[in-house]
């Protein structure tokens, strides 16, 4: 029979099948009738659930996901509708008339095991200027990176020498060398947490410390932005810092905290680091009462490009140390304050930092310090926090290894995303008009996030199609940033994808495929990189060689 696609049959009463129906063409017809050829294929993936089923689409007494009972039962009443419409004068019922419909299901088993990911997790710390030779800082960024598996580090620049002037070239260029070693060494898989700073102080000393100028300090800023910019692959985010001890943002010897230059400060640096990284302040209620009465919401956040308010995020330098974490939330009354804005707040932007002392303040005798494990776990779920410096303070660190909280910490800091399961579907067509051969594949992911925040940099996702055979590749584009898509901290979310394939290899090459779900990093000199990809938290999903993520394998 001469099938032509063009030639829609409308059927009285019956809307489900209205253009499901195709017919011959006219003139080829016996006595100029119609011989109706219906489509199982598409029958089968449009009917409402009402016609099969109200659950998971079957006919009764069908165990089994196909529908050939219910398709027979639709074309045997699709016959039955000639005596209606007297134009048809047969009904053939063709199954795999487009090459069928191949559906799989996949639920891998989660992985409870800590494992390293790229931009979250415990940090150690480096200096980046302290090496004279590209390999020796090479080998000291691929110990931390492979090695260790760290994929954040620490790194203050200290500009001690130069509060009275400008930052020599030769240091500049040191900075550059450092970097450049944590991209050649690391692998793809560290980045650095950077902050500037004027001081270092211990102890008491800390009221003395010196740090520069307003002006000074801006001139620093604008030296420092090409490096900010060339090297932003490898710099994970930018620590305020700059101002009073430890680059704190308290003790100033240059009135630096009062409100005019603070404002003058961020400003710079916001201008300064590049658009797809994130600033962080030290205090909430700088946050709160000199730039952002209003915590960001989830609007704005992953908005391009983004407002200067969600790419601030907040550090915490001495977590749980005291009722107010040595300061943090002074004055005490406001606490409370303080805390609703950054549980809101947070959700969105980053948040890390490190504990600075065992917390020994109740002086009762039996209030739990609050760097117990019970409280330090509340606070970095509420807090939503991505990093933490596994190297201080030693004692709290020790105490939550004692007490049996390390692990989950180590596995919950950041994002840490289980999938749960993947339905995959897959179909080839002939496109109406042109004739061309098409496949439609369609995925559907569950996934959850059991870590205690988003990823705070911007992160694409692809699919990857592979024939098992061949090894033929095309890789799907599936959406610039997963911020927005992807389940939010502790939450379960669907995410589906439609693609139709027309001039690809998978078109020309039937067989079986495997799927694969890979979140690289955005920068094209990280984005084939396995250490710099997002890995999923499964067993047998992880491609190590790639950095791909197995979603399951189907017959195209």
């Amino acid at each position: 029979v001469h099938v032509s696609s063009s030639l829609s049959l409308p059927v009285p009463g019956h809307h489900h099948l209205s253009n499901l129906i195709t017919t011959t063409d006219a003139n080829n017809a016996a006595d100029g009738g119609v011989v109706v050829v219906v489509d199982s294929d598409t029958l089968t993936e449009r009917m409402k659930p009402s016609v099969v089923s109200p659950t998971r689409h079957r006919c009764p007494g069908q165990r089994r996901h196909r529908y050939r009972g219910c398709s027979l039962l639709v074309a045997i009443t699709a016959a039955a509708l000639m005596t209606t419409t007297p134009a048809i004068v047969g009904v053939v019922f063709v199954s795999g008339l487009r090459g069928g419909v191949n559906r799989t299901k996949f639920i891998p088993e989660k992985d409870g095991r800590v494992f390293p990911n790229p931009e979250r997790g415990f940090y150690a710390h480096v200096d980046l200027v302290e090496y004279d030779d590209a390999e020796s800082a090479e080998d000291w960024a691929r110990q931390l990176a492979v090695d260790q598996g760290y994929r954040l580090a620490f790194s203050y620049v200290r500009l001690d020498d130069y509060r009275a002037s400008a930052i020599p070239t030769a240091t500049l260029n040191k900075l550059r060398a450092g970097l450049a070693a944590v991209r050649d060494g690391g692998e793809g898989g560290l980045k650095i947490i950077m902050k500037c700073s004027y001081n270092f102080p211990t102890g008491s000393d800390y009221m003395n410390a010196q740090d520069a100028s307003i002006d000074r300090v801006l001139q620093h800023i604008k030296q420092l932005a090409p490096i900010y910019d060339a090297y932003s692959d490898v710099i994970a985010i930018v620590q305020a810092g700059y101002v009073g001890a430890w680059g704190e943002w308290h003790s100033s010897s240059n009135d630096l905290t009062s409100e005019a230059n603070k404002r003058r400060i961020y400003d710079a640096l916001i201008a300064a680091v590049p658009a797809d990284r994130m600033v962080q302040l030290r205090y909430p209620f700088d946050l709160m009462d000199v730039f952002y009465p209003a915590p960001v919401e989830s609007e704005q956040a992953y908005n391009l490009p983004q407002t200067p308010q969600a790419r601030t995020g907040f550090h915490n330098d001495c977590f749980l140390a005291s009722d107010t974490d040595s300061g943090t939330y002074w004055p005490i009354e406001r606490r409370d304050e303080a805390y609703n804005y950054l549980t809101s707040m947070t959700q969105y932007v980053a948040v890390g930092g490190e504990t600075c002392a065992i917390d020994d303040t109740s002086g009762d005798g039996e209030t739990p310090p609050r760097t117990d494990c019970p409280v330090a776990l509340k606070e970095l779920e509420l807090f939503h926090w991505s990093y933490l410096n596994e190297y201080y303070h030693p004692d709290v660190i020790q105490q939550w290894r004692d007490q049996g909280c390390y692990n989950t910490i180590a596995r919950k800091l950041g994002y840490r995303y289980h999938l749960k399961s993947v339905l995959i579907r897959a179909r080839r067509f002939t496109k109406i008009g042109t004739g061309d051969e098409a496949v439609r594949l369609k995925v559907r992911m569950v996934i959850k996030n059991n870590g205690w925040a988003v990823p705070f940099n911007p992160r694409p996702a692809y699919l990857v199609v592979v024939h098992q055979e061949t090894n033929a590749a095309v890789t799907i584009a599936l959406t610039d940033d997963i911020r927005p898509v992807f389940p939010a901290a502790g939450r379960t979310k669907a995410f589906r994808s439609v693609s139709t394939l027309v001039d690809s290899q998978v078109v020309g090459e039937r067989g079986l495929y495997e799927l694969y779900l890979h979140l690289p990093d955005p920068a094209p000199g990280l984005a084939t990189q396995p250490s710099a990809s997002i890995r999923l938290a499964n067993k047998e999903v992880w491609q190590q060689d790639n950095g791909h993520n197995l979603l399951g394998e189907i017959t195209i």
